[in-house]
């Protein structure tokens, strides 16, 4: 996730000093440097070393280096080495770097149309190994 293509009013910033209660949507990217409980909901998340949060979080994309507890749905999510994450956790893809801990559950979504997940990965038959051709009998 880099910040950087993000105009400066596309991104919200929960401050390091800052304790933060309640429900939060915002249409870009949200930066998580103190405290901060209750719903979450936006297409990118950012939780900083030192930032925490608890509650509700809905995102297309999270990265966390710090700490992060409750119900996660997440599409992408990277969790940094620092990082805590506790709860129930429900993503499509993950990356998980040695060091990060997880306490809780993570069960990852189904795609909703396999078809058009088989299409992109080039699989069109079932199974591990395509049919070899039998010979005339």
């Amino acid at each position: 996730m880099n910040s950087t293509n993000h105009n400066q009013e596309e991104v919200a910033v929960i401050g390091s000093n800052a304790r933060a209660n309640g429900q939060l949507e915002t249409p870009g990217l949200l930066i998580v440097e103190g405290e901060f409980v209750g719903s979450i909901r936006c297409p990118q998340l950012l939780i900083t070393k030192g930032g925490r949060v608890a509650g509700s979080v809905e995102v297309q994309e999270l990265e966390v280096w710090g700490d992060v507890s409750g119900f996660l749905r997440v599409q992408r999510m990277i969790c940094r080495k620092a990082s805590r994450i506790g709860g129930c956790v429900l993503v499509k893809n993950i990356a998980l770097e040695p060091g990060a801990l997880m306490e809780g559950f993570l069960t990852f979504q189904r795609i909703e149309d396999e078809r058009d997940e088989r299409k992109e990965s080039g699989e069109h038959q079932p199974g591990f190994l395509p049919k070899e051709s039998q010979g005339p009998d």
